[in-house]
């Protein structure tokens, strides 16, 4: 399964979740994921299980692949940075939806 795609999945699986947590689970069973969270949980890890090891051995791209981010509120200083750090950065950062970050994600050919 390609990462966006299980980002996707993982939507239907979990609310949004964007306070620096992979995953979190209430006292009533509601399942809340980041979008790296909900990529996991669509590739079949439970709650209990998560970690960013893991996550990268799902998902190599995560740790291996470099992308441009543009970190500054006007757009105008990028640096390369991992996928995992800009995917965070998006969700946590700057609040994009899980299916935004996933339609970006699949931009870059994953």
């Amino acid at each position: 399964m390609r990462l966006s795609e299980a980002i996707l999945t993982g939507c239907e699986l979990s609310k949004p979740l964007t306070d620096k947590t992979l995953i979190k689970v209430d006292k009533n069973g509601q399942v809340y994921a980041c979008a790296l969270g909900a990529a996991g949980l669509a590739a079949g890890l439970k709650p209990n299980e998560f970690s960013y090891v893991k996550l990268y051995d799902l998902f190599p791209a995560l740790g291996n692949v470099k992308v441009s981010y543009k970190a500054d509120k006007y757009n105008e200083i990028s640096s390369d940075v991992l996928l995992m750090v800009a995917i965070w950065a998006k969700n946590d950062k700057e609040k994009q939806s899980r299916e935004e970050i996933a339609d970006y994600v699949a931009s870059l050919g994953y």
